[in-house]
């Protein structure tokens, strides 16, 4: 069974993804905040992420860079794709073009999107 981590501060995203990773037939985890993602990958080692952008304390991208050196010291973290979802027009951001040159970023996704549409691309990768 593929494990998936999903990382946002909003509980309701989070039960949502939770709710129907599971349903698809996934092992779901959630984080509130890049900071407790960070803790939670050292024993919980997805084969794929869905990393809010927009967080306080630590942002997705700041999640996705700390992530790099933990990558270095243990190859089990080194090829997990993800996705990126956000609330806020992350298109307009110049941090996209960050995430398009990560070899594991497999897109970008609003809040909004239906979740149908999400659980096809995580079925392409794990």
């Amino acid at each position: 069974m593929a494990k998936i981590l999903v990382i946002d501060d909003e509980i309701t995203i989070r039960m949502l993804f939770e709710y129907s990773l599971q349903e698809a037939g996934y092992e779901a985890k959630t984080a509130s905040s890049g900071i407790e993602a960070l803790e939670a990958i050292q024993e919980f080692i997805p084969d794929f992420m869905i990393v809010d952008i927009i967080m306080p304390e630590m942002s997705g991208w700041d999640f996705i860079q700390k992530l790099k050196p933990l990558q270095i010291k243990n190859p089990d973290l080194k090829n997990i794709p993800y996705i990126v979802i956000t609330g806020e027009n992350f298109l307009s951001s110049y941090k996209s073009f960050a995430f398009e040159n990560d070899k594991n970023f497999k897109g970008y996704f609003e809040k909004m999107t239906p979740i149908e549409k999400i659980l096809e691309v995580i079925k392409n990768y794990v």
